[in-house]
C-alpha cells in the first residue's frame, strides 16, 4: 500500500465514496478528493527529503519498525500514537476554517493540512504486508495485526512487489481485499477527524472522538505481536560508539572488542541464533570489527574446550595489565604488521620490569 498509485487510487476513493453521506458531502466534495490523496503521497516524497524511509525516526511514518532494536510492541504503539497525534492536528486544521450548517459539515476553503496525509498514509501502510502482517480477515473486519516489520534484512526482501497488493493480480482497476479494508478505514478516520473538528471550535484542543473503537476495529493488536527487542543490536551497541543511519553504520568510533566477545560468553553462552545475530549484523554492518570479536570469540571457546554454560567474566587484578582492544593496537600500529607478517605479537610490559608470561586479557571463569 506505500507505493504512491495505491495510495492515490485508495485514498481517492474514499473521499468519493464520503462525499456520497449527506453529512460529509459538503466536506469531501469529488473535487476534494485529489487534495486530500495528495497530502498522503507526500509524505513519501517528504520522506525521501529528509530519510526518513531510512531513519529510526521516519518508521512510524510508514507501520514499521525503528532500527534500533525496538520490538514490535513498541513499534504498534509508537504508530498508533503517530496517527493520533496527526488526528488530532488535522482535527484543529479543519475546524479552523469549517462551518456547520444543519448538521453538515463544511469544508470546501479547508486546506487539508499534511498532518491529515500523515495520519492516513500510516494507516494505509498497516495494510501492506511489506510493512505489517495480520491475521486471516473475518468478514468485513480487519485482521488482528500479528507482526511489524523491518525496513532491512529478510524482512525488506518483496517488499515493493507486496506494495502492490491493495488491487488484484493484472487490474489495478479493482480493488483486492487488503485495498478495500484500507479504503474503509481511511473512510473510517475521515469521519472521526470532521466529527472531532467540532470539539476544537472557539479555539479549543480537539479530542478525537472514538478513537479507541476505531483503534479496536482498524488496528486490533494480535496475542502474537512480539514485545521482545533485538538482542542482537542491544547487545553490539552496548559496547560500541559510532554514527548510524538506520540499519546502516556509517562509522565506527570505537568498540570494545574484548568486552563484546566476553559478553557473547556470558550473556549469549550456548544460544547459537543470538550468536549467528551478532556475527551477521558485525559482518553486515561492522566489517572491520567483526574478525577481530571472533577471534577473541573462539579463542575463548577453544579455552573452554566448548564449554559456554554458567560462564562470567573475572575481574583483572589489582594492578593488572590489560592490552588495549585490538581495533585501538592496530591503529597505534603495534599490532599491524605482526599480523601481517605473522610475527608474533609483543607481550604488554611487566609492571616489575621483566616480560609477563600470561596472557593480557582478562580470564573467564565457570561458577
Amino acid at each position: 500500500m506505500s507505493s504512491l498509485p495505491g495510495h492515490g487510487k485508495i485514498t481517492k476513493q474514499a473521499v468519493q465514496d464520503l462525499a456520497g453521506e449527506p453529512r460529509y458531502a459538503a466536506a469531501f466534495s469529488r473535487f476534494a478528493s485529489t487534495s486530500v490523496a495528495t497530502t498522503v503521497m507526500a509524505r513519501d516524497v517528504l520522506d525521501a527529503i529528509i530519510l526518513g524511509h531510512w531513519a529510526d525516526f521516519g518508521q512510524c511514518h510508514h507501520f514499521m519498525r525503528r532500527f534500533d532494536g525496538q520490538s514490535e510492541r513498541e513499534a504498534y504503539e509508537e504508530a498508533v500514537h503517530w496517527i493520533r497525534l496527526n488526528g488530532v492536528e488535522a482535527a484543529r486544521q479543519f475546524a479552523r476554517h469549517a462551518q456547520t450548517s444543519r448538521g453538515a459539515v463544511s469544508g470546501a476553503q479547508t486546506p487539508f493540512s499534511q498532518s491529515l496525509g500523515n495520519a492516513l498514509h500510516a494507516l494505509q501502510d498497516s495494510f501492506a504486508s511489506g510493512h505489517v502482517l495480520r491475521d486471516a480477515t473475518q468478514g468485513s473486519a480487519a485482521g488482528a495485526i500479528c507482526k511489524i516489520k523491518r525496513y532491512a534484512g529478510d524482512e525488506k526482501h518483496g517488499h515493493e512487489e507486496a506494495d502492490q497488493e491493495w488491487h488484484v493480480p493484472g487490474n489495478d482497476r479493482v480493488f483486492s481485499d487488503k485495498g478495500t479494508n484500507a479504503i474503509e478505514a481511511t473512510k473510517a478516520l475521515l469521519r472521526m477527524i470532521v466529527d472531532s473538528s467540532a470539539t476544537a471550535r472557539g479555539g479549543g484542543s480537539p479530542q478525537l472522538l472514538g478513537f479507541e473503537t476505531f483503534r479496536a476495529q482498524w488496528l486490533r493488536v494480535s496475542g502474537a505481536l512480539s514485545d521482545q527487542r533485538d538482542r542482537a543490536f542491544d547487545l553490539i551497541d552496548r559496547y560500541t560508539v559510532g554514527i548510524r543511519l538506520g540499519a546502516m553504520n556509517l562509522k565506527t568510533i570505537t568498540m570494545d572488542e574484548d568486552a563484546l566477545a566476553a559478553a557473547l560468553i556470558r550473556d549469549a553462552g550456548a544460544d547459537t541464533k543470538l550468536v549467528l545475530d551478532v556475527f551477521t549484523k558485525l559482518d553486515e554492518h561492522y566489517n572491520s570489527d567483526a574478525d577481530d570479536v571472533a577471534e577473541l570469540y573462539v579463542n575463548e571457546i577453544r579455552r573452554r574446550k566448548g564449554t559456554l554454560e554458567g560462564c562470567r567474566p573475572r575481574a583483572p587484578r589489582p594492578g593488572t595489565w590489560r592490552a588495549p582492544p585490538v581495533r585501538a593496537a592496530r591503529r597505534s600500529g603495534a599490532w599491524g604488521s605482526a599480523r601481517e607478517t605473522g610475527a608474533p605479537r609483543p607481550r604488554p610490559p611487566d609492571p616489575r620490569g621483566r616480560r609477563s608470561r600470561g596472557s593480557a586479557r582478562p580470564r573467564v571463569r565457570c561458577s
